[in-house]
């Protein structure tokens, strides 16, 4: 990036960079996973919750849900 800098460049997109690292973290917990074992290398549950959104989708439940019967 510093290099592209010194060119000129204030931006650069690295569009497979973010999908690679996401699909070599796949294939390490796969693989851990067929020889039995936890994947180690894990987003804690609470992590995963509050970017999936989950806080959010039970607020939005709760004031637009359904009574239960």
């Amino acid at each position: 990036p510093s290099a592209l800098h010194g060119i000129g460049f204030r931006l650069a997109a690295y569009p497979l960079v973010l999908l690679s690292a996401a699909m070599q973290s796949m294939k390490t917990a796969l693989k851990d996973l067929q020889a039995e074992k936890s994947p180690q290398e894990i987003m804690p549950f609470e992590e995963v919750r509050h970017l999936v959104g989950f806080d959010e989708y039970y607020d939005a439940e709760k004031t637009y849900g359904s009574s239960r019967r």
